[in-house]
């Protein structure tokens, strides 16, 4: 409890004393940021992990990017999608359930440090008037011998990702939550399921033939979050299916990710988020965000 204390403690002092010190040295008008950092240790229980950045939006715990470290080469080149881009992270958009139930089940073990509301006092040009300004907090880097925290004054929100769009479904979403719905109503036995389903897929570009364009290619590749079921099955190979994947004349349904600096196509890994409702109807969703050059 007295380490809990002590740590409130030298949180709120290196925030007054960061603050002002910002706005001493940096007066940037309407928008304004400053960070702090303080020794406050983080154990991800994973040697992998270099840094976990947390994002806010509204004060709202929004993204979360978990960046290895790049020395264990083998780990890097089995567990992350080879690219000609050397950055490599595990991107959660919080606001997709898919990237949301994936992040609680990989990383139940990081906590979110204690935030406090950052106030600072800016002095006017001419005179000794002062005015109170309020600051958010906007991200947060969390390393394992210390904390970096990110405020913000008058910061708008960027709803284009950096990254580029990622990859889409240009098939009929209604259509396949219908057909793996009826597949699961002639086919399931009644044994206990998980209804929530998150599966990891690659969009690539096959190999053009002489004279075509590269194809788009879709490959199933594993269930990141639920257990091995009949339902986790039935969708696997409705997902799998030629018809899913190819519309009539033999187009890809599907779209890759463009690269957001060239508006290249990019190959690029996905997930899709399944679940099975209590009336037996099925609600798929896709991400809406890039948040790297894999989607990882």
């Amino acid at each position: 409890m007295k380490e809990y204390i002590i740590t409130i403690f030298l949180l709120f002092a290196f925030t007054q004393i960061s603050a002002q010190r910002y706005q001493e040295e940096n007066k940037m008008g309407d928008n304004e940021i400053f960070q702090m950092t303080i020794p406050l240790k983080n154990d991800f229980k994973d040697p992998h992990i270099k840094r976990v950045s947390l994002l806010f939006r509204a004060d709202t715990l929004s993204f979360a990017d978990i960046i290895p470290d790049r020395i264990d080469t083998s780990y890097i080149n089995n567990s992350f999608l080879k690219g000609p881009f050397a950055y490599k992270s595990n991107f959660y958009d919080l606001g997709f359930e898919g990237d949301y139930y994936v992040f609680k089940n990989r990383h139940p073990q990081i906590d979110i440090p204690i935030i406090l509301n950052a106030q600072t006092k800016k002095l006017t040009l001419r005179g000794s008037a002062e005015k109170l300004k309020n600051y958010s907090i906007s991200a947060i880097d969390m390393y394992v011998d210390s904390t970096t925290f990110c405020y913000s004054h008058g910061y708008k929100w960027n709803e284009k990702s950096y990254f580029g769009l990622p990859a889409k479904y240009k098939g009929d979403l209604k259509n396949l939550e219908n057909q793996i719905s009826r597949d699961i109503t002639s086919s399931y036995d009644g044994t206990p399921i998980d209804s929530v389903l998150v599966y990891e897929a690659v969009i690539s570009l096959s190999d053009a033939e002489l004279g075509r364009t590269a194809e788009e290619k879709f490959e199933l590749k594993r269930l990141l979050f639920g257990k091995e079921s009949v339902y986790s099955a039935i969708v696997a190979e409705r997902l799998r299916a030629k018809e899913t994947n190819y519309f009539d004349d033999g187009q890809p349904k599907w779209a890759p990710a463009i690269q957001g600096s060239s508006g290249r196509r990019m190959e690029t890994k996905i997930k899709i988020y399944v679940r099975l409702n209590k009336d037996g109807s099925v609600t798929i969703k896709l991400p809406k965000m890039l948040g790297n050059f894999t989607g990882d």
